[in-house]
């Protein structure tokens, strides 16, 4: 019967590296935990200013961006685009636009090796969601990738934002 408290890490004959990034498998080896998952990166508001600029990203781990666009609008009507520019390079038009009464919502993932985007966004009048109109979204943008540490969202004719927010998450 062995004590508690009695067994130190010099005593094991595990392989690998104890750290604080690694745990003890139960075949007696220190290993990583698999990578995967969702992970929050940014989260900031869309209420003013004809750009917002995310705070600063690191997304090399990362194999796909996630975002998520929950009531944001403009000052008028913005032609139907909104514009995304990675680290200041080129833009890529991006979903439907919105008026000052109207809000929308986009999903989208990005594939970080590609720069491919795709997902669907709902424009809606802020007094009733079940009114409006969605479609999809797709275009693809290389400058998007593992390499990128901001992104800028604008609108056709520089509008100014007036509501709603913003999150980016990595997915590995």
């Amino acid at each position: 019967l062995v004590q508690d408290n009695v067994i130190v890490l010099a005593d094991l004959t595990a392989t690998g590296t104890a750290s604080s990034s690694t745990f003890l498998r139960g075949d007696n080896a220190w290993a990583t935990p698999a990578g995967g998952g969702l992970t929050q990166l940014a989260s900031f508001a869309t209420t003013s200013g004809t750009t917002v600029v995310s705070p600063t990203l690191d997304l090399s781990t990362y194999k796909f961006l996630y975002i998520t666009q929950d009531g944001v609008g403009w000052t008028s009507d913005t032609g139907g685009v909104q514009i995304v520019t990675p680290n200041g390079g080129s833009s890529v038009q991006w979903t439907a636009g919105t008026g000052p009464t109207n809000s929308f919502h986009v999903l989208t993932f990005i594939d970080l090796s590609t720069g491919i985007g795709n997902g669907m966004y709902l424009a809606a009048p802020v007094a009733s969601i079940i009114n409006g109109t969605g479609g999809t979204v797709s275009f693809v943008n290389t400058g998007i990738s593992t390499s990128t540490t901001s992104l800028t969202f604008g609108t056709q004719g520089a509008v100014a934002f007036v509501r709603g927010n913003m999150k980016l998450y990595g997915l590995s």
